[in-house]
């Protein structure tokens, strides 16, 4: 599960449907987990930004219903990341990434969101650059905003 920040956008634009497979008729109950983000790397209009030190907590959640239909969403946040950029100042990471996934079953449609809203702050405590992505797609077609100064690391 490494890059979760950067593999969430993936995740969030990619289920679809596929999540229905191994899905109970039920609500199944969340997972939540931690998983090392070191040596993530931030690509920045200002600097580059690889994580030296910490994890990302996450919570996943997925059901359906009788009829197939599917829906899944996740959270992702940052906890204790440490941040350095080229010329060795130090960084800290917070915000969350949250995506979710419907399909309807009968109709074959499906619809999802992603939103990564994420502060690079420097040890002064300002925040130096950002992560600002929201993302849709559904049968009225797909957008993507970015209003960000940093893209997320990659998968």
């Amino acid at each position: 599960m490494k890059a979760l920040i950067g593999a969430s956008a993936a995740v969030a634009l990619g289920l679809g449907s596929a999540v229905a497979g191994g899905v109970s008729a039920t609500a199944a109950p969340a997972q939540h987990g931690e998983d090392s983000v070191v040596g993530d790397v931030f690509v920045c209009e200002s600097a580059t930004y690889t994580v030296i030190e910490g994890t990302l907590k996450f919570t996943i959640h997925e059901g359906s219903s009788k009829s197939g239909n599917t829906n899944f969403t996740g959270t992702l946040v940052p906890k204790h990341v440490v941040l350095v950029d080229e010329d060795g100042a130090l960084y800290s990471n917070t915000g969350a990434v949250w995506f979710g996934d419907t399909s309807n079953a009968q109709q074959g449609s499906a619809q999802g969101t992603f939103t990564a809203y994420l502060n690079i702050i420097s040890q002064g405590g300002g925040v130096v650059d950002t992560v600002r992505q929201n993302g849709h797609f559904g049968a009225n077609g797909e957008f993507e905003l970015d209003k960000g100064t940093c893209e997320l690391p990659p998968e």
